[in-house]
């Protein structure tokens, strides 16, 4: 952890992660930001997937930049599927099944073998991207 109270992390390589659904690499941000023993904020949670997950979770036409669009729609989910507990007033906090999907989710990161050939594009999610 950083003197600012911030924990230190590093993105994980794409093919790591590309096949893993983007509720379990929500749920692993909150369970890394858990460690802080603190509330989560909305925008801590933003970041921090981000930070680890670019790929999965940057902006289509700004790719430096976090798509909290999309990062807010994981936590309701998540949210709703018990993994997670909270509100963006008043912060959030994973529940001990979260935990238990953050810690598979952990593994299957680890262990993770190069799924590229898997991978769909962006432009092929989007409703937008099948137009243009």
């Amino acid at each position: 952890m950083k003197k600012d109270g911030r924990l230190k992390v590093s993105e994980f390589k794409e093919e790591k992660y590309i096949g893993i659904a983007m509720n379990s690499l929500v749920t692993y941000a909150v369970y890394n930001l858990s460690l802080m023993k603190r509330a989560i904020s909305e925008e801590e949670i933003v970041a921090m997937c981000f930070r680890l997950f670019p790929a999965k979770f940057q902006m289509r036409l700004y790719p430096e930049w976090p798509n909290s669009n999309v990062v807010a729609k994981r936590w309701i989910d998540c949210r709703s599927k018990g993994l997670i507990v909270g509100s963006t007033r008043t912060g959030f906090s994973i529940t001990p099944k979260g935990m238990a999907l953050a810690e598979r989710t952990a593994r299957d990161l680890e262990f993770a073998k190069d799924s590229s050939n898997r991978r769909i594009g962006q432009e092929q999610r989007t409703r937008a991207g099948r137009f243009v």
